[in-house]
């Protein structure tokens, strides 16, 4: 898992920095925002179509994919809040946006990871084979109703040993058994893919209407004040604003 998420974390730092630069020389953030959310909603839409027999090539382009993505709005939704707040309220803008955050993460872990639990016992059942699962037991059954026999050695060797009278009957039935799991899990991850990328897909419309205001110092410098007519040049030069001592004899 970490040489798929790594790349993802890569790219997130490299699109940071690449929409920090352009941001910085354009002036504008609007159309680096919509960029960001459409080229996450497409990562996020090919991984929901990937099934168990994705190559890791694929799988690592569809990583970066949504690591662009991610480091083009995160930045940049932090810029577009920040440019409307006054400086006496930067602070509590920029603390409501984190606040927001996180609660925007532990949301989405909850419904996402409802979303994988409850789909993932349906579509496992839809791939594993009706003669095999009347000959399977109870034990076996429930040994899986989660996927933890894909992600744990030791779960994996207790339901191969449950399997054993199964496999008099049936001597491919460990296989297929596991071949279920791992379509039940690609395919409840359709669901949490395609979930993320309407998420993504709504931010992209919601930008949409975002109204974009100048980004603080880069508007019209003030200009530096005129010296006063009644002053001579060299006064002016000079920076006095008093008359010289009139000369006496």
């Amino acid at each position: 898992s970490g040489s798929i998420v790594a790349p993802m974390t890569v790219a997130m730092l490299l699109a940071s920095i690449a929409n920090g630069q352009l941001i910085a020389r354009t002036g504008s953030y609007k159309p680096f925002a919509l960029v960001g959310f459409l080229v996450g909603t497409t990562g996020l839409f090919v991984l929901s179509l990937m099934g168990t027999g994705a190559s890791y090539m694929l799988i690592l382009v569809d990583m970066v994919l949504v690591g662009f993505g991610l480091g083009f709005v995160g930045p940049t939704m932090t810029l577009a809040s920040q440019s409307v707040a006054r400086p006496s309220e930067l602070g509590v803008v920029t603390s409501l946006l984190q606040f927001a955050r996180s609660m925007g993460n532990m949301m989405g872990t909850a419904v996402f990871g409802s979303i994988l639990t409850l789909r993932f016992i349906p579509e496992m059942q839809a791939v594993l084979p009706p003669d095999l699962a009347a000959a399977l037991p109870d034990e076996v059954i429930a040994m899986t109703q989660n996927p933890q026999a894909l992600l744990d050695p030791a779960a994996a060797a207790s339901l191969a040993i449950a399997l054993g009278p199964t496999l008099v009957v049936l001597p491919d039935a460990a296989d297929m058994v596991f071949a279920a799991l791992r379509g039940g899990l690609a395919g409840s991850l359709h669901w949490v893919f395609l979930a993320g990328a309407c998420v993504f897909g709504s931010g992209f419309v919601v930008s949409l209407f975002l109204r974009e205001v100048p980004i603080g110092g880069r508007g019209e410098q003030p200009s530096a004040p005129s010296p006063s007519p009644s002053l001579s040049p060299d006064l002016a030069r000079s920076g006095r604003t008093d008359s010289p001592p009139a000369l006496t004899a």
